[in-house]
């Protein structure tokens, strides 16, 4: 898609509303998926997480906008590696969380009204209510056997992380999706929580 996709890449200023886009993103993105180390594609379940993103007609506040959907199905491949039984989500603006209470109890931290709505809605059409509860606060105990947050602005992502790290229970794990620039400001908290990289994977999530 090199070509076609040039003169969008040279401006600097793709449209959010550009629908020939955001299809070539897609399809460049299950492309790659394959490629993805430890990745399959997953026909049933990237159909749930396209038709679930298409159906968010409102952008919540607090999240960016979602990952593409054969990146979302990368993210929740590598955390089901880990057999997690509770799970802890910062935001879902991805709907990643449809597909990760499959297999486990799904517990989501967000205030937007938005999300939940639409979650809620996602959730009983495939029959995933019962899997899926949603937070305002981290519990004070260690509940889940792993967290999930993406890594951004300075406060609102070293907050995220310190939440996930009390959340978790010892030997659980923690997942972050990082992107540029915050990526240093990151790894210069690993010590402060005690936390060691077990994985490094590149290239898992590409957003829209």
């Amino acid at each position: 898609f090199g070509g076609p996709l040039a003169p969008y890449i040279e401006s600097g200023d793709p449209s959010d509303d550009d629908a020939w886009l955001q299809q070539r993103l897609r399809e460049l993105d299950a492309e790659y998926a394959p490629s993805a180390v430890g990745a399959t594609q997953d026909s049933v379940a990237l159909a749930k997480i396209t038709a679930a993103q298409a159906r968010l007609r409102l952008m919540p506040m607090e999240d960016s906008a979602p990952a593409l959907p054969s990146s979302v199905l990368r993210r929740v491949q590598v955390m089901r590696a880990y057999e997690p039984r509770q799970v802890l989500l910062f935001g879902d603006v991805d709907c990643a969380s449809l597909l990760l209470a499959e297999r486990a109890e799904v517990h989501l931290l967000t205030r937007e009204r938005v999300t939940r709505l639409h979650l809620q809605r996602e959730a009983r059409r495939d029959g995933a209510f019962d899997h899926l509860r949603f937070l305002d606060v981290v519990p004070e105990v260690p509940s889940y056997d792993a967290a999930y947050l993406g890594y951004g602005p300075i406060g609102r992502g070293t907050a995220a992380l310190a939440r996930a790290v009390r959340g978790v229970k010892a030997g659980g794990h923690v997942f972050v999706s990082l992107r540029a620039p915050w990526e240093e400001a990151f790894f210069q908290r690993l010590d402060a929580h005690a936390l060691k990289v077990v994985e490094y994977l590149r290239e898992v999530d590409h957003p829209y």
